[in-house]
């Protein structure tokens, strides 16, 4: 027993078989929700429920329904936090999310109340701890053997990162925030040398898991969870037993990433700056998605927008140019807020403030060991979680965010003056039976419809479409209120051209109405009837979808390309609303300025057309350039470089005298060639290439004339850019087959610069040999004079 437990406590009878049955299938059940991905398909986490639920199921109606219910300091916020959780449902914009977010907040507080009832007696909150601290060894032998190549890691988000059996490494070592603590502390807590080596042992094995997860904001979280797990022990005067271990474990770990490779590690760093430039984990992401969850906040402060429904309510508030999808707010504070509204957040906020001056109670009730040591660590790691979640959101994985109440359950069991003073409630064993019973019948009714929506998807995968039929239609014949089974039924029915994809479309549409891509997909199934039928219907059915997120270039483009591949014959109206939608997809987003403009002209190759669309889109300079060198439009493309580049070559010009002083005089063969190989060849350029000559001025105000001719292929001259100090200043297109003067007028501070050439569009068409597109310069003047 805990040192100073009541005297009545102390007597300690054998324990019914339904009770080793309970213990033994429970802590089978906790690792498995770790095990199966973290628990993030629904399925893997009703099937862990399952052995949950049949693991207490029989203790409680056999044995403990008998006895007086157990209670806790925190029942009270945990009942107050329910009640505004089961509010917020009833103002919730999409409604069956929010019930599957009620069944795992019902699961949830099972396990809590299963810890509880398990973890009356020492060695039962023993072999819980050693629970925790094995499950670590297992998950982090399990990562690094697939680190090494070892064990597959198909699943991994970031393959160069550890991810163990999560599929995002930032989750993994969120865990390993809660885990390692609690090692900690069975390491201070452990009397036996043997047992003390091998949990010091586990934790160096976490610890090298940990590292080579390499996620920054868990890094920050358990090095603030292990400085506050010393605060509490020094509190208790077990630093000094606390020093040694930790300084092992550090060398531990050091010694193990040596072992395994420095390099590694220096790539995974290089990874890791890589990685910053992607939104869809740097801290621009995160930004971005944070900012567009404050007016979502705003728009839904009471009550929010519903448990479970930020990835789709998300959409309307996403900002201006953020083309990523975030399912979560990367901040579980902020998506509390935004899901459940103020009265929700203010219960949760109360809820962990009294989880911790209840818990420093129990730490330091006594001077026993284990619930010094491990009731530090829980503590500290659940501090680290509240941190991490601050960057990350540790409470919607599913496994963290239920190993994280077992955690608060084995705390709050060590509390020998709740733990032993039970209360009877009638009430309260009817509503556990009531939440045990809601849990084994979700995990049937949710888990197994899941399953087949998400074995329906794999079919997919491998173009097994009859088979796919079938998994979601057992799906949706289990669950009809899951709007992405029909979804997905719709999708693989309009793949065969089957009419009912509509009536699918729209029964997702119904179930949630904040989802785009059901619009889009009921819109694409209608399309081709209604493109010559009735068009401003279609156009209807589009605008919808982007109306459901506003500013998703990605989405608008989509809508865009759609209606312009349906080639309806000339008809002006969808090509309008097609043209409105890739402006509305650049104005969001520039980069697809470029794929815009390809769209157009594949549709209809008309330059003039082309740059009337650019002319409303100045963000999209840079895509409309590269549009132009790829389609070889080099005839437009001067006025659009230049203006992207910010040079103006015409600013100077009206100062200049054409007959200033020659300062130099050059034949293109005087200049250098950059490379290996000259691309010219008496007076020529026959190739790409880039030649330079230094020159000297003495005055500001500099002109650069050149005699210039050409020669074209498919129609197009060539083009040569002129550079000071590798600098672009202008650009010539030298459509004339005679040569003609081309005046480059430009400031310069007195001194020697590098004059450069480069010549950028060489082509030969090879279907027609005679066509060599070459550049000629006969003479390169170099003129000064002050400014007037």
């Amino acid at each position: 027993m805990i040192a100073g437990a009541p005297a009545t406590a102390i007597k300690n009878s054998s324990s019914p078989p339904s009770f080793l049955f309970f213990e033994g299938l429970f802590l089978v059940s906790l690792i498995l929700y770790p095990l199966l991905f973290g628990s993030t398909y629904l399925w893997g986490f009703s099937m862990a429920t399952a052995f949950m639920c049949a693991a207490f199921l029989p203790y409680w109606f056999l044995v403990a329904q008998r006895k007086p219910f157990l209670h806790s300091k925190l029942d009270v916020w945990v009942a107050v936090y329910a009640v505004f959780f089961l509010v917020s449902l009833g103002f919730s914009k999409i409604p069956y999310l929010s019930w599957v977010e009620l069944f795992k907040l019902d699961v949830v507080l099972c396990a809590f109340i299963c810890t509880r009832y398990l973890c009356r007696e020492r060695p039962q909150i023993y072999r819980m701890t050693e629970m925790f601290v094995f499950l670590g060894a297992l998950l982090s032998g399990i990562g690094l053997l697939q680190f090494v190549g070892g064990l597959p890691n198909d699943w991994w988000s970031h393959p160069q990162f550890l991810s163990s059996m999560y599929v995002n490494h930032n989750h993994f070592a969120g865990l390993l925030v809660l885990l390692l603590p609690i090692t900690f502390g069975m390491v201070l807590a452990e009397r036996q040398r043997a047992k003390k080596v091998l949990f010091l042992f586990i934790t160096g094995l976490m610890g090298v898991a940990f590292v080579f997860a390499l996620s920054r904001g868990a890094l920050v979280s358990l090095g603030l969870a292990l400085v506050v797990m010393m605060v509490l022990l020094k509190k208790r005067d077990l630093i000094s037993s606390s020093v040694l271990p930790f300084i092992i474990f550090i060398a531990l770990v050091v010694i193990a990433v040596v072992v395994f490779g420095t390099d590694s590690i220096e790539q995974r760093v290089e990874n890791i700056r890589s990685m910053t430039q992607e939104e869809e984990l740097s801290l621009q992401f995160r930004w971005l998605t944070w900012l567009g969850t404050l007016p979502m906040i705003a728009s839904h402060f009471w009550f929010g927008s519903g448990p479970g429904t930020f990835g789709h309510v998300f959409l309307h508030f996403r900002p201006s140019g953020f083309s990523m999808r975030p399912v979560h707010a990367h901040n579980d504070v902020l998506q509390l807020l935004a899901e459940g509204g103020l009265f929700t957040f203010a219960a949760v906020a109360i809820l962990f403030l009294v989880f911790f001056i209840q818990g420093w109670r129990i730490v330091s009730h006594d001077e026993s060991r284990l619930r010094i040591g491990v009731g530090s660590g829980i503590l500290a790691g659940m501090f680290g979680l509240l941190v991490h979640s601050l960057f990350d959101f540790n409470f919607h994985i599913p496994a963290n965010w239920l190993l994280s109440s077992v955690a608060a359950g084995l705390l709050f069991s060590m509390d020998h003056k709740e733990s032993y003073r039970p209360r009877t409630s009638i009430f309260l064993k009817g509503l556990l039976s009531i939440m045990l019973a809601s849990a084994l019948a979700g995990t049937f009714y949710l888990g197994l419809s899941q399953y087949n929506s998400w074995e329906a998807n794999e079919l997919l995968k491998v173009r097994d479409r009859k088979s796919a039929l079938e998994s979601i239609e057992r799906s949706l014949r289990l669950n009809p209120y899951d709007a992405e089974a029909h979804y997905l039924r719709g999708f693989i029915r309009s793949l065969g051209r089957d009419t009912k994809s509509s009536e699918d479309f729209d029964r997702a549409i119904a179930l949630n109405g904040y989802e785009p891509v059901y619009d889009l997909a009921k819109a694409r199934s209608l399309a081709p009837a209604l493109a010559s039928s009735s068009p401003e219907t279609l156009i209807q059915l589009f605008q919808n979808a982007l109306s459901k997120d506003p500013h998703n270039a990605k989405l608008a483009f989509s809508a865009a390309r759609d209606i312009l591949r349906l080639d309806p014959k000339g008809d002006g109206r969808l090509r309008m609303a097609a043209e409105d939608m890739l402006h509305s997809a650049v104005r969001f987003d520039p980069s697809f300025a470029e794929s815009s403009l390809d769209e157009l002209w594949r549709h209809t190759p008309n330059v003039s057309q082309i740059l009337k669309f650019y002319g409303s889109e100045p963000r999209a300079l840079e895509g409309l350039v590269i549009f132009l060198e790829r389609k070889d439009l080099w005839k437009h493309h001067r006025r659009f470089n230049l203006k992207m580049l910010r040079v103006d070559p015409d600013a100077f010009a009206r100062k200049f005298t054409l007959d200033a002083p020659i300062i130099h005089s050059f034949a293109l063969d005087d200049f250098s060639h950059i490379g290996l190989v000259t691309p010219t060849d008496r007076g020529m350029f026959f190739q790409n290439g880039e030649v330079h000559k230094k020159i000297t001025n003495h005055n500001r105000l500099v002109m650069i004339e050149l005699e210039l001719k050409g020669s074209a292929s498919k129609g197009v001259y060539p083009a040569l850019y002129v550079k000071i100090d590798g600098k672009l200043i202008d650009e010539c297109y030298v459509d004339n087959t005679d040569y003609k003067k081309f005046n480059i007028v430009t400031l310069l501070k007195p001194g020697t610069h590098m004059l450069s050439l480069e010549y950028v569009n060489d082509f030969q068409d090879r279907n027609r040999p005679a066509e060599d597109r070459n550049l000629w310069i006969r003479r390169v003047l170099v003129r000064e004079t002050v400014e007037s």
